[in-house]
């Protein structure tokens, strides 16, 4: 699997985490 495969794993958990957990949707909210 290439690193640019694991970029994009990343970032869909990612996506999936903050979309899970309304606590890291405000801090994320607010960090833009």
């Amino acid at each position: 699997m290439g690193w640019k495969e694991k970029i994009a794993i990343g970032r869909q958990i990612e996506e999936y985490v903050i979309a899970t957990d309304p606590t890291i949707v405000k801090a994320w909210a607010q960090g833009r």
